[in-house]
């Protein structure tokens, strides 16, 4: 238990909505990766129907393992659900450099 401030978090990488992105002040990280529905998110999506949706990677960002995930379109089939959960889970195994 700490006094005072909140000490501060570091990562290699942080995955957040860009919405929130401001409220993570004392957070540091070498990588912000945001996702979302806005084109100035690194992660949208470009399109979606009821059985799938194509996720845009709008600028080159790291994965975990080092490598760098190209800006690219990848057509996903998905159940119907919340499209912004949809999305966290495939930018999270996206960074996790899972195939989709």
């Amino acid at each position: 238990d700490w006094q005072g401030e909140a000490p501060e978090i570091y990562c290699r990488i942080l995955l957040t909505p860009p919405e929130k992105a401001a409220q993570l002040s004392r957070v540091r990280a070498e990588w912000i990766v945001s996702f979302g529905p806005s084109s100035r998110a690194s992660i949208s999506f470009s399109s979606r129907t009821p059985e799938s949706l194509t996720l845009s990677v709008h600028r080159e960002v790291p994965t975990l393992s080092g490598k760098v995930l190209e800006m690219q379109e990848i057509p996903i089939r998905c159940p119907p659900g919340e499209t912004e959960d949809i999305l966290a889970f495939c930018a999270a195994s996206l960074l996790m450099g899972a195939q989709l």
